[in-house]
């Protein structure tokens, strides 16, 4: 029969193991005690009678120019003549030149029946929007739609 070891006689034999480890007798210090002072977080403040001067090791920041230019967006597209003749004739009938591409721009008139409920594009002077049921604000509407092209007809229109 084999007895296995009891948990005090292995604590005990751990115990004298590690005895054999730890020095019997404590390091001794020589020297003067070292005694810490505590730091402060910031430090204090000085007071100069002399204003400070970068040295050659120490190079001023150099001066930095800023451009600003207004964001093409707000600027009314340019006119050549052809393109402000264009645009006279869209704006008489009510339009607004609209920069579709570079360099391209479209005319976009309002429609007199926007936000109409609409079943089919017949009901409308642009096109009925199938989404809402009303009738487009803008015509041409570029993009790509869903509308309503008869009664219950529901197609994707898309202009570029």
């Amino acid at each position: 029969m084999r007895r296995t070891p009891t948990l005090l006689a292995t604590v005990l034999a751990a115990a004298v193991l590690l005895s054999a480890c730890v020095p019997t007798t404590a390091p001794t210090l020589t020297g003067a005690p070292e005694t810490v002072q505590p730091q402060r977080a910031t430090p204090e403040p000085r007071v100069v009678d002399e204003p400070v001067v970068p040295g050659p090791a120490i190079a001023a920041e150099p001066e930095v120019q800023v451009i600003t230019t207004a964001p093409q967006d707000d600027l009314p597209p340019p006119d050549p003549p052809m393109l402000a003749q264009q645009r006279a004739a869209c704006e008489r009938d009510g339009g607004r030149m609209t920069p579709r591409a570079q360099g391209v721009f479209a005319c976009v008139r309002p429609t007199r029946d926007a936000y109409h409920h609409c079943e089919s594009n017949a009901d409308c002077e642009g096109v009925c929007l199938a989404r809402s049921g009303t009738c487009a604000p803008l015509q041409p509407l570029y993009g790509c739609q869903d509308v309503l092209t008869l009664p219950g007809r529901r197609e994707t229109l898309c202009i570029d």
